[in-house]
This record gives C-alpha cells, sequence and structure tokens, in this order.
C-alpha cells in the first residue's frame, strides 16, 4: 500500500511540474503572422517580417494626418509591437503622385506624425528607424527584425 502511495505521489508531482513548465518561445517574427488578420489594412508578407499599409487604408492622399479611425488601424499594430519588446522597426513613409517637392514635404510630415504615434504609445525611439521616401510604394511599409541581428544594426 505505501509503495502505490510513493508511486501515486511521485506520478503526480511529475504531472504537477510538467504543467508548471514555461510554455516553449514563439519566435516574435512568426507571431505577426498569428496576429496578421487583426491587422486592418495591412498586407503582410509571407514570412512575416515586412508590414505595409498600402493605398489609402491610412492616409487620403495628399494628407499628412491618418484617415479618420486610423488609429484605429495604427493601435494593433503598437499594441503587437508593445507586446513584442525584442523586435526593431524599420521602415519608409512615403508620398507619390505629386510634384517631388510637394511629395517630399508631405512624406517628412507624415514620418513626423508617425513617429509621434508610436513613441507616444511607448515605442522607444531605438527600435524605431523610419525614413522617408517618394515614387511609387506603399504610404507606410514596416520590416521588422529581432533586436541585435546583423540586419538590424544597419548592415547588409
Amino acid at each position: 500500500m505505501k509503495m502505490n502511495l510513493l508511486k501515486i505521489f511521485c506520478l503526480l508531482l511529475v504531472v504537477q511540474l510538467a504543467a508548471c513548465a514555461a510554455p516553449p518561445k514563439q519566435d516574435p517574427l512568426e507571431a505577426i503572422r498569428e496576429v496578421g488578420p487583426e491587422l486592418p489594412g495591412a498586407t503582410i508578407s509571407a514570412d512575416g517580417t515586412q508590414i505595409s499599409y498600402p493605398g489609402n487604408s491610412l492616409f487620403a492622399e495628399g494628407s499628412v494626418l491618418p484617415l479618420p479611425g486610423g488609429m484605429a488601424i495604427l493601435d494593433p499594430l503598437i499594441d503587437f509591437l508593445m507586446a513584442k519588446p525584442e523586435l526593431t522597426i524599420a521602415g519608409t513613409v512615403r508620398s507619390a503622385g505629386h510634384k517631388e517637392d510637394y511629395d517630399r514635404l508631405l512624406a517628412a510630415r507624415r514620418l513626423e506624425i508617425l513617429t509621434a504615434i508610436f513613441t507616444n504609445r511607448g515605442i522607444e525611439d531605438k527600435r524605431l528607424q523610419l525614413a522617408l521616401a517618394t515614387g511609387a510604394g506603399a504610404p507606410l511599409e514596416l520590416q521588422l527584425q529581432l533586436s541585435g541581428s546583423p540586419s538590424s544594426s544597419g548592415e547588409n
């Protein structure tokens, strides 16, 4: 009887220890594929490292400010990035379809606003590297990288 109780106790102990074990860590770049459907207006690359907001999903044509409801588009992205501090964000803020000087000015203003939105919501400056661009492409394109990876340190 004592032997059976000891076996049962040991079995229960093993089961309890297994239940307390930390779940395996998910690759943060894989996690974006799971949250992808919850990023309204976004297009996500197959490998989960690139997110873009094409066309007029975030900005109206020629507008500096995000569309009404723009924060509802950006909030899920910011929430995801806040939950994954090991990711850095490199990106391009773009304007196209106008005279070059106007596109450059518009892209610069959008960059300022988006940087303020991200940092005011808690994304650290050191994690965010946005650049402006003109010409064809999505108004906002982001590249997610693991902090400390060779490509996140500026090497190509």
